[in-house]
């Protein structure tokens, strides 16, 4: 199952629940520099009033609304006495109950179908402890019940595998705030936040065992760690009993062994030798925030290059997709996704199904970067973002002589190397955002070589 979720590359992540209500968090990037490299730059307000205020306080994540909001002294929590007053987080319950029923889960999944995604990793139970599905387990938590009546894991597993996306199903194994432990104050020191009883144990790999039985999930997708009493290599060995092949992500424990890493907003520089996974969202908080604005999201030109530059280093890119209360994808997110998908429809065998090459980019001659995928030994893909029609060189790549070379969407074009580069003439690009070329030949993978330039 491994190599099926390697050829996959492009996944939906969703995060949904009680959050989406409120929907809200500060445009502060302090956290996403401390996670990673943030893909368009430096946005957003870093407030200096808030600077003596940890960035796990001041989150653009609006799905730990509960936790900022917990800290008097913090943005979320001015917004959440400026729009709610004095009401408790956990009374949202109402307000996403009422705003789920006319949801349909088909409506998704045609959208990520439709974007190219070829598989879903759908949050069960965020850190809150609201869970989206009618567990059998609640009552041993202190807040008994606190799930929903509908079963919304089951209505979306049916609908995006009825479009053949993969189900992996995300669960908080590390917080759980109906168990206290909160609010977290400290990033660096975040671990010490995870509840320490036998009853979270107990109750965390109930939650699992119910979750397997119900959903047969292909991937789980732990967050946060787990409590120290969960037997981690017990569940894992007795999910893979149930789901043989079934993956799991490196976010249990570090005495588990995964399938793969998940890098949040961070990218690898190289090759990696093993499969990962770069999880970030469209804009900079994974569940909807209606603060966000363009100057915080992904367009498609930029989901395009990513896509490109991650699938070129061994990895997937699982971008996080924050619907409104109601289930509707927001308007800026929908254009990305619906812009990958018309660029995969043109260029899609260029990055499912791929492996890397001994190299990840090289450059054109006019200083852009392209990035290199391989099919098989007979195949090799340069994607290269921004290209314009008319003549392009290669500075580094020399291919065969024999190398039949086309432009994705539009067929054939003229290919020779001289003097250590690669001359080709585009006469059309297909889809604005990137030109993918194919360049076919008997074992043409081994044949070809790079060099500095």
């Amino acid at each position: 199952m491994l190599e099926d979720f390697r050829d996959r590359k492009l996944g939906i992540m969703i995060h949904w629940g009680l959050y989406s209500v409120p929907a809200w968090a500060p445009r502060d990037t302090r956290l996403l520099d401390l996670l990673g490299e943030v893909e368009q730059g430096t946005y957003g307000v870093n407030d200096p009033r808030y600077a003596d205020i940890d960035p796990i306080l001041t989150s653009p994540y609006s799905e730990w609304y509960q936790n900022s909001q917990a800290d008097p002294r913090t943005p979320t929590a001015a917004y959440h006495r400026e729009h709610y007053g004095d009401r408790e987080y956990a009374s949202f319950r109402t307000d996403f109950e009422a705003d789920i029923a006319g949801f349909d889960a088909r409506t998704w999944a045609s959208a990520f179908d439709g974007a190219g995604a070829r598989y879903l990793v759908l949050i069960t139970k965020h850190h809150d402890g609201y869970q989206l599905w009618p567990s059998a387990v609640g009552d041993t938590s202190p807040l008994p019940g606190f799930n929903s009546s509908r079963d919304l894991v089951a209505e979306v597993a049916e609908a995006v595998r009825a479009r053949g996306l993969m189900l992996g199903l995300y669960y908080s194994g590390g917080f759980d705030w109906c168990f206290g432990e909160f609010p977290v104050t400290s990033y660096e020191n975040s671990q010490g936040f995870i509840p320490d009883t036998p009853e979270y144990a107990a109750y965390v790999d109930a939650h699992y065992r119910e979750l397997v039985e119900r959903y047969h999930p292909e991937v789980l997708w732990n967050d946060i760690g787990s409590p120290p009493g969960l037997d981690v290599a017990g569940l894992v060995d007795w999910y893979r009993a149930q789901v043989p092949g079934g993956l799991i992500n490196d976010r249990f424990r570090q005495d588990s062994v995964p399938d793969f890493t998940t890098p949040e907003y961070g990218k690898s520089a190289d090759i990696a030798e093993q499969p990962w996974e770069m999880c970030r969202g469209v804009g900079h908080s994974f569940g909807y925030n209606r603060a966000e604005t363009q100057a915080e999201t992904l367009n498609v030109a930029e989901a395009v290059r990513l896509l490109a530059d991650v699938v070129s280093k061994n990895g997937n890119l699982l971008l996080g997709v924050g619907p409104t209360s109601t289930g509707e994808i927001p308007q800026l997110q929908a254009e990305v996704l619906r812009g990958l998908g018309r660029w995969l429809q043109v260029n899609g065998d260029a990055i499912f199904g791929t492996r890397p090459w001994h190299a990840a980019e090289v450059t054109t001659v006019g200083g852009q970067t392209g990035y290199l995928t391989r099919r098989g030994d007979d195949e090799l893909y340069l994607i290269v973002p921004g290209l314009q029609a008319g003549p392009v060189e290669i500075a580094g790549l020399i291919v065969p002589d024999d190398t039949q070379a086309a432009v994705l969407g539009a067929g054939p074009v003229a290919v020779r190397t001289e003097a250590g580069r690669t001359l080709l003439q585009i006469d059309a690009v297909p889809v604005e955002e990137a030109v993918a070329i194919r360049f076919a030949g008997a074992d043409i993978v081994h044949r070809t070589s790079r060099i500095s330039s």
